[in-house]
C-alpha cells in the first residue's frame, strides 16, 4: 500500500509493463470462436478496453482520498486517512475478483487451439541458433 501518488502510479506502471493478458485473451478468442465470427469478437475486445480506460480513471478519482473528499462517511477512519488510495485500489480489486469468479465457471478445459502448430523446441534452438 503506497503512501503518495507517485509510488502508486509507479507500482501501476511496472504491473502493466509485466502484464500478458492481452495475448492470452486473444488466443482464448480464437478457441472459442470460428473464422466468421472472430473480426466481430476482436471488435468487442477492444471496446471493452475503451470503456475500462474511461470508466477506471473516473471511479479510481472519484474514491481516491475518501476521508478529505466525504469526511462525513470517512473522517474518523485512521486507515484512510493514512492510505489515502486504499479506497479506490480496494474497488478495483473487488470488482476484478468478482468479475474472475463469475467467468471461472465458464471455463472450458484446456485443450490444444485449432491454431497452434507443434514445434518442438529443442529442434528449434538447434536449428536458429547452433547452426
Amino acid at each position: 500500500m503506497c503512501l503518495y501518488y507517485f509510488a502508486n502510479l509507479i507500482s501501476r506502471v511496472i504491473c502493466g509493463a509485466f502484464n500478458a493478458q492481452n495475448g492470452l485473451i486473444k488466443n482464448s478468442l480464437m478457441d472459442i470462436t470460428n473464422a466468421t465470427n472472430l473480426p466481430k469478437a476482436y471488435a468487442y475486445l477492444q471496446i471493452s478496453f475503451m470503456l475500462a480506460a474511461i470508466i477506471g480513471p473516473i471511479a479510481g478519482g472519484m474514491l481516491s482520498q475518501p476521508a478529505d473528499r466525504f469526511p462525513e462517511i470517512f473522517g474518523r477512519s485512521e486507515l484512510l486517512n493514512t492510505y489515502p488510495y486504499l479506497l479506490s485500489c480496494t474497488v478495483s480489486v473487488v470488482c476484478a475478483s468478482i468479475a474472475w469468479l463469475l467467468s471461472l465457471p465458464l471455463q472450458s478445459a484446456p485443450h490444444r487451439s485449432r491454431h497452434f502448430h507443434k514445434i518442438r523446441i529443442s529442434s528449434y534452438f538447434n536449428t536458429k541458433f547452433l547452426t
